[in-house]
Order: structure tokens, then sequence, then C-alpha cells
């Protein structure tokens, strides 16, 4: 449909979608040019001794990593620690003021599934790769892509992948639109995928009928299966 067909809240609602890609694109980049700039001055703090390790500085506020302060070590080590205990708690997916961590589930076996909204049709099978940020590289062709959630940054793995499979997001989430895009299977809203099923276990997803199942749990280093769509 061209634009001059659309109604006045359809082209408002087309502009604001690309204003929303837009500006996570401009955060990303932004971001990404940051962490270098922090990597290479804690490069050289850590060539003068003053640190120990580059990516320290990551644990530092913006007023003092560019010239750390005395027992700059033990605050680095206090954070870190106070870090790996946050990591351990589960945020609910939604949640106003107060919240509480959300149960721990233990991870899916073979048989089980998950439910979520379905984006593209098509029974994908696959190993399942647990995508963060830092581990996008690890991503091999063919596997099923699981992610809390997927951003720009992620926009290149959809030509690689069998299949998407996301936490949290909708029908117009940046996985939903990137999958019907790419044709790529895709479930989203499924919760708990990426803290549930077992990186490198052999999963189905369904993108028409919401589901991820279980097949079988193996190694991540597998190669990956992928059907042809049904």
């Amino acid at each position: 449909m061209q634009q001059s067909q659309l109604s006045v809240p359809q082209r408002i609602a087309a502009k604001l979608l690309r204003q929303r890609e837009q500006n996570r694109d401009r955060c990303v980049r932004l971001t990404w040019i940051m962490r270098r700039l922090v990597r290479e001055q804690g490069r050289r703090l850590t060539a003068q001794g003053r640190i120990d390790a580059p990516d320290d500085l990551f644990h530092l506020t913006l007023g003092v990593l560019i010239d750390p302060p005395e027992g700059v070590r033990e605050t680095v080590a206090r954070r870190k620690a106070e870090r790996e205990k946050l990591k351990q708690l589960h945020m609910p997916p939604i949640f106003a003021e107060k919240w509480q961590a959300a149960e721990v589930l233990k991870p899916l076996g073979a048989g089980e599934k998950l439910g979520g909204i379905g984006i593209c049709g098509g029974k994908v099978v696959g190993r399942a790769r647990i995508v963060e940020p830092h581990t996008i590289d690890d991503v091999e062709p063919g596997e099923i892509m699981i992610a809390h959630v997927t951003d720009i940054g992620y926009t290149a793995l959809f030509g690689h992948v069998a299949a998407v499979v996301t936490d949290i997001g909708g029908v117009m989430s940046h996985a939903a639109v990137v999958a019907r895009e790419f044709g790529v299977a895709c479930v989203v809203d499924t919760q708990v995928a990426a803290s549930r099923i077992p990186d490198g276990a052999l999963v189905e997803v369904d993108g028409s009928a919401g589901t991820i199942t279980v097949l079988e749990v193996g190694s991540a280093d597998q190669a990956a299966l992928v059907s042809n769509p049904g």
C-alpha cells in the first residue's frame, strides 16, 4: 500500500515506527563508540598498573573513570560482587514501582514445551543458541536464536538463523518485524525461553502455533539441524 493510501493514524504509526528503529540504531551505535573509548582508557590504566583489567572501568561512574582515585580496586571488587548477586535475580516481565524477583524455574526437559505469540509460520528444528550481546559472535548458521529481547544490533543474525525466539515482545516488536521481513520462523513473548531452554538443546519452533518444544537436550557445539518449513 502506498503512503498516500494510508489513513492519518496509519501514517502517524508508520512514522513513529521508523523513528523508533532509527533511535534504537543511534543508541546502539553511540553505545558501541563509548564502550570502545572506555576500553581504550582501561588498557592505558591497566598498563600503568592502576587497575587490573580494562573492563574494570565499566564498574566505575563517568566522574571517576578518567582518573580513578585511590582504592579503586576495592570499589571495583565490591561492585563486581554486587553485580554477580543481582544476576541471580530474575525480574518479572511487568511491574509497577516495587517488584519482587520472579521465580526461577528449572530448565525444560525432552518433550516439554513453551508457548508464546506465533509471528511467522512454519516448523523448524535446530539447536538452541542462547544469545546475549556478548555472545552474538557464537551464533552458527541454522541455529535457533533465543534471546531475552532483540534490537537492531541483532538484525544481521536473522539472515543466518533458522528461527528466532524471545522472552518479551509483541507483534510489532523488533524481533517480530524483522522476522517477517526475513521470512524466519519466530515466536515472541515466551517470558522464560532464554532461561528455561538449555543452550544446545534440539528444539522445534512452530511459528504458526507459537510453541517451542524441546526434542532432546544436547551440546551447543553440536551441528544445527534444520527441517523444511511445514
